[in-house]
């Protein structure tokens, strides 16, 4: 049973600022790239790793995980662009695939076997955290709804997929909707899916702002990020 693990890493981060894109910034003494891809290259049941990345920055990416990636990828203009382009890669010999953003370089190992464990009876798999805050819907600058806190949880990566799942999600027409993650893409577009859920960790915290460098610098056991 062949697993790949597919790291994106094609994203400019504008939101974090600066001119080196976020995944190429320092954290706990490598770049944050480097910490997300190391982390599934050190898991016994992940046994090959491609990096997506934009292709401008194919250089820089594959410096920063030398020895690391056995693959590389050109990215597209977009997330679900930038998994269908691996996708479309992925052959026959391959039986499971997690997809995970580089954004969330602090990879607890035990949620990656949590999402390969799901997989053995479900066609793609989640990963959730609680919301602890209260959630309110807002129109025209105003709450219209507050849904229960219970029922509401935020999507991590990685996510885990059957191979023929996924691409059989990404072959198929989506009529023009947005998906932000291919688990909502693939319960949204492939009738009878079997979709499992398995908790996430807050660890795997997503850098989108310069603060977040910090907060993950510490999640990674370093006092700055840089």
């Amino acid at each position: 049973m062949t697993t790949v693990a597919v790291v994106l890493a094609a994203g400019r981060g504008t939101r974090v600022g600066g001119d080196i894109p976020k995944q190429l910034r320092v954290v706990a003494g490598h770049p944050v790239v480097w910490h997300a891809v190391r982390a599934f290259h050190d898991h016994p049941a992940v046994d090959l790793i491609w990096l997506v990345g934009a292709p401008d920055q194919r250089d820089r990416l594959r410096a920063a995980t030398a020895g690391l990636v056995d693959r590389w990828v050109d990215g597209g203009d977009s997330r679900t662009a930038s998994v269908a382009a691996a996708v479309e890669q992925l052959g026959p010999d391959v039986d499971r695939v997690l997809v995970h953003d580089a954004a969330r370089p602090a990879v607890p190992a035990m949620v990656i076997g949590r999402v390969l464990d799901a997989l053995a009876s479900a066609d793609a798999v989640a990963t959730v955290v609680p919301v602890n805050d209260t959630i309110v819907l807002v129109e025209g600058g105003r709450i219209v709804a507050s849904p229960d806190r219970d029922t509401v949880f935020a999507h991590q990566t990685p996510q885990g997929f059957r191979r023929a799942i996924l691409q059989q999600a990404h072959a198929v027409d989506d009529d023009g909707r947005a998906f932000t993650d291919d688990v909502s893409r693939v319960s949204g577009l492939i009738g009878g899916a079997r979709v499992a859920v398995v908790a996430g960790d807050p660890r795997l915290h997503k850098v989108t702002h310069e603060h977040d460098l910090v907060l993950v610098g510490h999640l990674l056991g370093a006092d700055s990020a840089s």
